[in-house]
């Protein structure tokens, strides 16, 4: 009776390390994005916006996106395979995160090992086609392997390389006033990484973003940026989270929740166990 119970707690929690994306999405949920797209959706051409923002800022599939592709994490995600694949939202920026202000962008990727990235393909963009002017989250310019974190003509790159053919928890935390030098951590799996300006744009330009629709694999005046990338969740805050914030909703990832269904197993199976031995 005892390895049968052993068995039976098995079969609780092995598949619940599978359900782990319920505890993320928690998470994200309860520090109140403004934009949360959890990429769940079958069919359709809608993707939901969950965040606070509400149904006014749902966005559009466009192109051959996939969908319901698998993830590490427990849910699905949308596979991205061409210039023409891009998911744009249906209103524009509010002005909580226009000019020089706080923010937070909060994704997970799957970059494939000879995953592309034509210039700066942006996880989400949003603002003017002009210096300054528009949020770049993105794989660095030609780098699949390298992360941007910036804006039109300025920002911040990995000074070292992403690992390939695997998930990554992406964050990007910036802190508004000061110049694209300064105020901006980027996050690879939990751990805070090394950053540098990039080389090939302008240094100290002093972020003033206008309001348009938020893009994601496409930028407002370039449909030539694009990557091929399975994306899952991505959130955007108008504020900056903690380091324990960002380490917290990695960790969630990973951390197994029971389903209902194999608790109740669990119950019964106690129960027999404890009249088994009297």
């Amino acid at each position: 009776m005892l390895k049968i119970l052993i068995v039976l707690l098995a079969l609780v929690y092995i598949p619940s390390l599978w359900a782990a994306s319920v505890l993320f999405q928690s998470e994200v949920q309860n520090a109140n994005p403004l934009l949360y797209y959890k990429f769940n959706e079958s069919s359709g051409s809608t993707a939901v916006n969950y965040g606070s923002l509400g149904s006014s800022y749902n966005a559009t599939y466009y192109g051959n996106i996939t969908r319901s592709n698998a993830t590490i994490y427990g849910d699905t995600g949308v596979g991205f395979t061409g210039v023409n694949d891009y998911i744009e939202s249906n209103t524009a920026a509010p002005v909580s995160l226009t000019g020089n202000p706080n923010f937070t962008i909060e994704t997970m990727v799957f970059m494939a090992s000879n995953a592309t990235s034509y210039q700066y393909a942006p996880f989400m963009h949003w603002g003017g086609a002009a210096t300054a002017q528009s949020v770049y989250f993105s794989p660095r310019y030609n780098e699949a392997n390298r992360i941007y974190a910036g804006f039109y003509n300025g920002g911040q790159m990995m000074s070292g390389t992403l690992g390939l053919g695997t998930w990554h928890h992406i964050v990007m935390v910036r802190q508004g006033g000061g110049n694209s030098d300064t105020g901006t951590s980027l996050y690879i799996d939990g751990v805070k990484v090394s950053t540098i300006t990039d080389t090939v744009l302008y240094t100290g330009i002093i972020p003033a973003i206008t309001s348009t629709t938020f893009r994601i694999n496409r930028a407002t005046d370039a449909t030539r940026y694009f990557t091929n990338v399975v994306m899952d969740e991505i959130a955007v805050y108008n504020r900056t989270l903690s380091q324990t914030e960002v380490v917290n909703h990695y960790n969630s990832l990973f951390t197994p929740v029971p389903e209902p269904g194999n608790i109740i197993l669990l119950l019964i199976s106690i129960v027999f166990f404890l009249k088994a031995r009297k």
